[in-house]
């Protein structure tokens, strides 16, 4: 074993040095999952916002494409009513035209009848002894004789006009129904003007607004990324170091093994009662739990046995909070961030304390 090696031994085995490289690591770890989570969350606002740009950006595509074949539409929609009014006041003319001449054959028939009726009437029994009556009397006969054959023959008749209604009547019933088509289509069309217009107005004010939180969050989201890799190439730089195990290498088990240093559970760092074996058995016995995923779903669960860690992920909470406060409202006014701008110093103050590591141990 090389100097190199035997010093990384001796460190790696005093509890005032492990101390406060586990804090350093620590904090490290802290800042690592800080970014990780703002970048996160940032993505996720900066998807939603490209998301709406896309909507507005697709509706105003629609109420330009409607706004060039509106007037194409509604000249030929008016045009098609137009020649339908006209056929339809044609047909009410022929209507009358027939309703009038009907009523002159009804007429002409009732009179030929009245009249067949008043020199045919006598010749028939048992009307043979109105041939010897009055004038006035045999016109009466004649004419009553006529109503009761119409009224005989009217039900045929209407029964033959529904029949003509029904079979013959859809040239008349197809118009009305195209008619009422095309006002729908008309008044459909209208009422499509009036969202295209809403919907102008709202991509006039909230598009610009959108790109330009669109811009914030892109710029936003670069810094946040080279902060993030800065950290995590700063965490590879700590635990190259040497003194941890690579298993130990994470946020929960740093805080566990520094929380036992810190609260003194533990003085010694290796063998039987130092932090690693110690570590070891309450991982068994389930009293640290090592899955993050899990632990961030309900926090409390490590509130007693997780106390350090629970500090953190509650800083972190707090931190990401400010960090995303106003991000809803960036389209409308956008301003500079001071819980980021303090993570960033944060790290730095962190390198320093790092920088002046040989400080700790006195060799």
């Amino acid at each position: 074993m090389n100097q190199q090696e035997q010093l990384i031994e001796q460190k790696s085995n005093d509890p005032i040095y492990m101390k406060k490289y586990l804090k350093i690591a620590l904090d490290i770890e802290t800042e690592v999952l800080l970014w990780n989570d703002a970048l996160k969350t940032n993505r996720e606002h900066l998807e939603c916002t490209n998301k709406r740009i896309e909507q507005l950006q697709a509706t105003k595509r629609d109420a330009d494409m409607f706004e060039n074949t509106k007037e194409s539409k509604r000249a030929s929609i008016q045009e098609q009513i137009a020649l339908l009014e006209e056929q339809r006041e044609e047909e009410e003319k022929n209507k009358k035209s027939k309703k009038t001449k009907r009523k002159i054959i009804f007429c002409f028939v009732f009179v030929l009848i009245a009249i067949a009726s008043y020199f045919v009437l006598p010749l028939v029994p048992p009307f043979e002894s109105l041939s010897d009556k009055e004038l006035p009397l045999r016109l009466i006969v004649s004419v009553l004789f006529s109503i009761g054959l119409g009224i005989v023959f009217i039900p045929t008749l209407l029964v033959l006009a529904v029949i003509k209604h029904f079979l013959l009547g859809t040239g008349k019933n197809n118009t009305t129904t195209e008619l009422q088509n095309l006002n729908f289509r008309l008044s459909t069309l209208e009422r499509q003007e009036r969202e295209t217009r809403v919907n102008n107005q709202q991509v006039a004010t909230y598009l610009p607004q959108e790109i330009r939180k669109q811009t914030f969050l892109v710029d936003r989201i670069n810094y946040i990324q080279q902060n993030f890799e800065e950290t995590k190439r700063m965490r590879d730089v700590v635990y190259d170091e040497g003194v941890l195990p690579q298993k130990y290498q994470n946020i929960i088990s740093v805080a566990s093994l520094y929380q036992f240093l810190a609260n003194g559970i533990c003085t010694q760092i290796k063998g039987h009662g130092g932090i690693y074996d110690t570590y070891e058995y309450h991982v068994k016995l389930n009293d640290i739990i090592t899955n993050l995923i899990e632990i961030r779903k309900d926090l409390h669960r490590i509130q007693t046995n997780q106390e350090i860690l629970y500090d953190k992920l509650g800083d972190i909470h707090e931190t990401l909070n400010e960090i995303n406060e106003g991000i809803h409202n960036a389209a409308k006014e956008i301003s500079s961030n001071t819980a980021m701008t303090a993570e960033a110093t944060k790290r730095t103050a962190i390198a320093t304390e790092w920088n002046n590591r040989e400080t700790w141990y006195m060799y």
